[in-house]
């Protein structure tokens, strides 16, 4: 939450005004510019750390793929033998 202080006297001119307005400003532009700042080094962290659990994951996806394919043909194969020999599978 921002705080914004009141003067510690009122502004008699017109100057003073500006000049108060234009403190205010500018604080507010530097606090929204530095929360901006945060924000995006927060962002980009998450978007790192996104990036490596989809690598780690399609890589678990491809190995698991890997690993079914083998163990598919593998439990094929002699069914593939028997219907080539003219057996009849059970």
């Amino acid at each position: 939450m921002l705080d914004v202080h009141p003067p510690e006297h009122p502004a008699h001119t017109w100057r003073d005004f500006i000049i108060h307005i234009a403190t205010i400003a500018v604080g507010l532009l530097i606090a929204i510019g530095l929360e901006q700042t945060v924000e995006a080094i927060h962002r980009a962290h998450e978007r790192r750390d996104l990036r490596e659990s989809l690598r780690r994951e399609s890589e678990q996806i491809v190995s698991d793929a890997g690993a079914y394919r083998a163990v598919r043909h593998r439990l094929s194969t002699p069914i593939h033998r028997r219907s080539a020999a003219g057996l009849r599978c059970r």
